[in-house]
């Protein structure tokens, strides 16, 4: 009998094994991982393929590099008055935004104005929906605060 139940240990063991050597050497195929399409990261895409890929998301997409390089420093579905202060483009994102993109819904107040001021004033212009700008001309690095609202 005790010979049966070694038998029965190692036959049950072996079928374990079996079950798991086969998806653990699955797992390990490089073949597979050679054919796999890529995910482009979002900090690895520039302004214009932002749009491309992101379009009608909901947000306004600020940069504190040209062309919408490396992650936004700040994502806002809504108005942000005061970027030293409140809202999602908060403390060290004032004065820093180098580039943005409107990837706002189709509907009323879908453009983005921007202004160098906290308060919404001295504007900077108006960012239509699905629209970028790589370079804040003159305005890099002086954006204070932004509004939804119509071009």
């Amino acid at each position: 009998m005790r010979k049966l139940t070694l038998a029965l240990t190692a036959a049950a063991s072996a079928a374990v094994l079996g079950t798991v050597v086969p998806v653990t050497t699955a797992a390990a195929d490089t073949t597979a991982s050679a054919t796999e399409v890529r995910d482009v990261a979002a900090a690895d895409l520039n302004c214009s393929e932002t749009v491309a890929k992101y379009h009608d998301t909901g947000t306004v997409n600020v940069y504190n590099a040209g062309d919408c390089g490396g992650a936004a420093m700040c994502k806002d579905v809504d108005n942000d008055k005061d970027y030293s202060r409140d809202g999602d483009c908060t403390g060290s994102d004032n004065d820093r935004t180098s580039s943005a993109v409107n990837l706002g819904w189709s509907g009323t107040n879908d453009d983005v104005r921007f202004y160098f001021n906290a308060g919404y004033n001295g504007y900077v212009g108006c960012l239509g929906r699905g629209k970028f700008w790589s370079s804040m001309g003159t305005y890099d690095d002086r954006v204070s605060s932004h509004k939804w609202a119509n071009c």
